[in-house]
């Protein structure tokens, strides 16, 4: 009895392995809620109750994660409040109102007429501007201890002239109430008023630490003969910085910290400059920058506030000035009164003190009875030659204002797994299963197609060989097959 040669031919073919088997073991031993029962159950009405139950727990939870991304993304922002104590005294600003000295009027006249002569020119150039401009005599006292300030940086500013920013030390100053803080006192040197514009006097202002100064815009005036107590108040806002809510942390310009009044300034002063070729008159912050052309107030003119009239309008589309991540905010009470009472002996003798002082030193060169301030004194105007500022913490103690993520990463894995959870029982191990779902499911594809190859394979070999005319023997009456 012959047998099929297909049959009988050994064939390396993979092992049989029945996939609808595997995966039902694997669905019974799910740790996720509902696939057990489905695979499970005999009854074919409680197998379609468990499949609607599990996919419309699917869809709930689908539509849980949708609502979570949402809100993740949303980025919402709490707002939490705390109290700190003083570490550091802010920075202030001084600018003499009496950009020049009169007594250097006449001097510098000469030079401008020697200006002409391009050789001199380039030898003096840089002594023209510093030795026009007053460095006053500056004493601080704190706790009774009067000191001499030497510690400074100097900026020139187009409409105050030189301009004076002192950070005291971090220890300084930091006991709040009229009894801390910090006592200036001034010297004027009214004697070398040159301008009628204003009265003897400064333009001060209190700023955050590395925050650029502006006097015109935030600054107080104080005249000649006055005290100004100055109390501050000081708050930080600590921004967090988010897709929706940018944030600026540093200052590209001054190196320093940024501030959005700052870059709003440089930015309109640049496109005035680009615009016109010239800077505006009145700002400070232009003598910081390199390639600054002649003022506005020279050249220019009309085209300048042209500029600034479209500027005033527009300028957020032309200006990238973002709030700071970090800012600070100082509110200043001032009140003002007499720097020197007439009936006050106190008073008296620190006047007649500071004068002799100033005269044996700043004027120690000339004989005594030429001293300026004892001409002022004689005219009773010595009083306006100086002024005093107290400046002190009205609280011990500042607020900060701190944004803080109310919906993080942590709390979104929070709530996925709760709603995994709540409604079909997932957790992270479950994944695992579906590795393994998936892992088997791409095994059996690979199996399914190596035996279809293998099989194609043997059928070709296992069919009978085809016969040819020079195979069959003609000459006998039967044919018969070689």
């Amino acid at each position: 009895m012959s047998s099929d040669p297909i049959t009988d031919e050994k064939s390396p073919k993979m092992p049989d392995i029945k996939f609808k088997d595997e995966l039902t073991d694997i669905a019974s031993g799910s740790t996720i809620h509902g696939i057990a029962n489905i695979f499970s159950t005999n009854s074919a009405f409680k197998r379609i109750l468990w499949i609607l139950a599990f996919f419309a727990c699917v869809t709930l939870v689908i539509r849980q994660l949708v609502d979570i991304f949402i809100l993740y993304s949303s980025f919402p922002i709490i707002t939490s409040f705390k109290h700190e104590l003083y570490t550091e005294f802010p920075a202030f600003t001084v600018c003499n109102l009496n950009k020049y000295r009169h007594s250097k009027h006449e001097e510098f006249k000469r030079k401008m007429e020697k200006l002409a002569n391009e050789e001199y020119a380039r030898k003096r150039a840089h002594n023209t501007r510093d030795e026009l401009c007053i460095l006053d005599e500056i004493y601080c006292s704190m706790t009774s201890l009067v000191l001499n300030i030497t510690s400074y940086t100097r900026w020139r500013s187009t409409r105050y002239g030189n301009c004076y920013t002192f950070e005291l030390k971090t220890d300084v100053g930091i006991m709040d109430g009229l009894d801390g803080g910090i006592n200036l006192i001034f010297n004027l040197e009214i004697h070398e008023n040159t301008t009628t514009d204003f009265e003897p006097g400064i333009r001060f202002v209190v700023h955050p630490r590395g925050v650029v100064a502006m006097p015109h815009e935030e600054g107080i005036t104080i005249k000649g003969g006055e005290r100004a107590i100055i109390g501050i108040t000081q708050t930080g806002i600590h921004r967090l910085q988010t897709p929706k809510s940018p944030c600026r942390t540093n200052d590209r310009h001054f190196g320093g910290i940024y501030d959005m009044k700052a870059c709003r300034k440089l930015c309109r002063e640049t496109i005035i400059q680009e615009e016109c070729g010239c800077y505006e008159f009145d700002e400070s912050i232009s003598l910081r920058t390199p390639s600054i052309a002649d003022t506005c107030k020279n050249t220019n003119f009309d085209c300048s506030k042209r500029v600034q009239g479209d500027l005033a309008l527009n300028l957020g589309n032309y200006c990238d000035c973002p709030v700071a991540c970090r800012e600070t905010n100082l509110v200043l009470s001032d009140v003002r009164e007499p720097a020197f009472k007439s009936n006050s002996l106190d008073d008296r003798s620190q006047l007649n003190m500071m004068s002799n002082h100033i005269c044996g030193t700043i004027y120690g060169a000339m004989p005594q009875r030429n001293c300026p301030l004892n001409r002022l004194k004689r005219e009773n105007t010595l009083t306006e030659n100086f002024v005093k500022i107290k400046l002190y913490f009205k609280e011990p103690a500042y607020d900060i204002w701190s944004e803080e993520a109310a919906y993080d990463q942590i709390q979104m894995l929070a709530d996925i797994g709760g709603s995994l959870g709540l409604f079909i029982g997932a957790s992270v191990l479950s994944l695992g299963e579906l590795l393994e779902v998936v892992g088997m499911c791409v095994r059996a594809l690979i199996r399914r197609r190596q035996n279809s190859i293998h099989t194609v394979d043997q059928i070709q070999e296992t069919q009978p060989e085809k016969l040819t005319l020079d195979d069959i023997d003609c000459t006998n009456d039967i044919v018969e097959t070689k």
